[in-house]
């Protein structure tokens, strides 16, 4: 199996409406999320059972994936299913998904390769980050540990690209679950 995931989190569900244009796959988002969790936080006063500020919540672990998942959502390749399944239930629980913006350039070379739709990449992004998904920036720690990433040859032989080693080095840096399905970049690392 392609997807290599590692981690869990718990979140909560509500309601999912469709994100829908000519060639999206319809991944599911939680628009209310955000809502929700400030409506129990008011809820988390004193004199209702709780604890002044509610009780302690288990910090969320963010999700960073790379294009190679990502690309699934609107290609129709192996584990084209569990990736649209991967977004569609961690924005439904209101878990972090995010990936480096170079995530867009590599969408859009993939959509140009095959002859499908910029406009249809830059839609299904602004969908998902309606649900939470973010497009991050490395910062300078970010970059140096891609630079240390990129630079050492691996025993599988050969070293990883450089768009491969950002991903890694933000889920890396930020204590993320990264998921791949570049099995080359996998064994490279």
């Amino acid at each position: 199996m392609p997807l290599c995931r590692r981690g869990d989190r718990e979140g909560i569900e509500g309601r999912r409406e469709r994100t829908r244009s000519e060639n999206d796959p319809g991944i599911q988002v939680d628009l209310d999320r955000r809502r929700r969790l400030h409506r129990r936080a008011a809820q988390n006063s004193p004199g209702n059972g709780r604890p002044a500020g509610g009780y302690p919540r288990r910090p969320q672990k963010v999700i960073i994936v790379d294009a190679s998942i990502f690309i699934k959502l609107f290609r129709d390749e192996d584990d084209s299913e569990q990736a649209r399944n991967l977004f569609a239930k961690n924005i439904a629980d209101g878990r972090a998904i995010a990936a480096p913006g170079i995530l867009l350039y590599e969408a859009l070379s993939t959509a140009l390769h095959y002859e499908q739709s910029f406009v249809m990449v830059a839609k299904l992004i602004a969908g998902l980050r309606e649900g939470g998904f973010e497009l991050l920036e490395p910062d300078m720690d970010e970059l140096a540990k891609t630079q240390e990433m990129a630079t050492q040859l691996s025993p599988a032989g050969g070293y990883p690209t450089l768009n491969d080693c950002v991903y890694h080095a933000i889920a890396i840096n930020r204590a993320a679950t990264l998921v791949t399905a570049d099995r080359r970049h996998f064994a490279k690392t």
